[in-house]
């Protein structure tokens, strides 16, 4: 074999070599780098989900405060009825506040010329709450797509409730000052799996049905979870960090 020869064979002999771990060691930086986004992402969806359970329970408790004084008394007149009006202007987001008997029948509301609740929302209030033997929260959709309301219950010794609607505004308020990288979004489904807040469209896919996308699929059986799946409202191909919120809460 002439010199030519020799030097093309090994520099062929030493190049190939060279080039499967230059592919193994990205192939690895690629694993770990993946492996962190993964991780983080799946840690914000977790801090996401507690901020919005946190949220959520802070409203109940006013209305827990409520319901044992109701209590005493379940057919009223209830001793913090003059401050009603207080307790629903000193929330932004609330819509209206009542106490309902235990046929469902009004005993007092806040402001006083309240709409009667949908019969479908106090239906499936009234039926979760029964079957969790707790307080309920459900989505209200009846003032239309873009304008979800929630409807949160707890409650009354005697079978009575105590509910407050809020407007679903507020949970753009909630997560308004968190800072997201490019490209991130962060988005709220109701457990219908109704688009309730997304933040990089304002109110455009509110009420959107998404419950036939494999995107949940994995929360059936676990509580938090991270997919990688293209999105269905503007076609980018995202990791998703899906953290459940607590049955106690939703």
């Amino acid at each position: 074999m002439g010199i030519r020869r020799r030097l093309l064979a090994l520099s062929i002999g030493i190049a190939i070599p060279l080039t499967l771990v230059g592919l193994a060691m990205l192939w690895r930086l690629w694993q770990e780098s993946r492996k962190e986004l993964n991780h983080s992402t799946e840690e914000q969806s977790e801090l996401a989900a507690v901020a919005f359970e946190k949220w959520i329970d802070g409203q109940r408790q006013s209305l827990s405060t409520l319901a044992a004084v109701a209590s005493e008394d379940p057919r009223g007149p209830f001793p913090f009825a003059g401050r009603l009006s207080y307790i629903v202007n000193t929330r932004p987001h609330w819509i209206d506040l009542r106490i309902l008997d235990d046929k469902s029948n009004l005993l007092v509301a806040q402001p006083r010329d309240s709409p009667a609740l949908p019969t479908a929302v106090l239906s499936t209030l009234r039926n979760e709450m029964r079957r969790r033997n707790s307080w309920a929260v459900v989505t209200d959709w009846t003032g239309g797509e873009g304008h979800p309301v929630l409807a949160l219950a707890v409650p009354v010794s005697g079978g009575g409730m105590i509910i407050a609607r809020i407007d679903g505004a507020a949970i753009g308020e909630l997560f308004r000052d968190i800072e997201l990288t490019d490209g991130a979004v962060i988005a709220v489904f109701d457990s219908q799996r109704r688009v309730l807040y997304r933040s990089s469209t304002e109110n455009t896919y509110f009420g959107t049905d998404r419950s036939d996308s494999p995107l949940f699929s994995p929360l059936i059986e676990q509580s938090k979870a991270v997919v990688e799946t293209t999105s269905p409202y503007d076609g980018v191909k995202r990791v998703y960090g899906l953290g459940g919120v607590r049955p106690s809460v939703w």
